[in-house]
């Protein structure tokens, strides 16, 4: 069930689609989708570019909005640590969702 979810086709991330949560989403100079972000990295994701289709499931394994994470692993299965439990996203599902550096 979740499989079919996070498999399914995505928009993408920067253009203005009924799957964005919002038509009219600025991306910082600095967003990257979390597939292009390097291992141990701390970022936070911009919530607008989360897929309407995919938000419930997210939030549910911990992703809210503008939550705060890091980057395990971003080749193929992109691997997050989301306040001590790993969640797994499918390569499409982490290249449509942008994220942000966190500053320590």
């Amino acid at each position: 069930m979740f499989r079919d979810i996070l498999n399914s086709s995505v928009a993408a991330p920067c253009e203005s689609t009924p799957d964005t949560r919002s038509n009219l989403a600025v991306l910082p100079d600095n967003a990257r989708p979390l597939q292009q972000i390097a291992p141990g990295e701390m970022v936070q994701i911009i919530a607008e570019t989360v897929p309407i289709a995919h938000l419930p499931l997210l939030e549910a394994m911990g992703l809210c909005n503008d939550c705060e994470l890091r980057v395990c692993q971003s080749r193929g299965t992109c691997i997050l640590d989301v306040n001590g439990s790993r969640v797994g996203l499918s390569d499409q599902v982490a290249a449509s969702i942008q994220a942000i550096p966190v500053v320590a």
